[in-house]
């Protein structure tokens, strides 16, 4: 049984987005970020896109510390909140 989620589901559950730009081939870094939602108990919801200056990946937060605990480890820009 597969299960889908609407867009409008994660947007509205998970309004907090953090952009993060992750050179091309560093994994590592990926690997991290999942160990972070693990770690703290937060539901993973991304959106990835690869461009030539690496990896764009688009975390979505459904609190604004979440956020902001994850921008303190990792980096990156919060871009959109409600």
């Amino acid at each position: 049984m597969t299960r889908s989620v609407k867009l409008s589901n994660v947007t509205d559950n998970y309004p907090y987005v953090v952009k993060v730009v992750v050179p091309t081939g560093a994994w590592t870094h990926l690997d991290n970020m999942h160990e972070f939602h693990v770690r703290n108990g937060i539901v993973e919801r991304y959106l990835w896109h690869r461009t030539a200056a690496g990896d764009i990946l688009h975390w979505r937060f459904p609190e604004p510390s979440y956020a902001e605990f994850f921008i303190a480890e990792f980096g990156g820009d919060l871009i959109a909140s409600p």
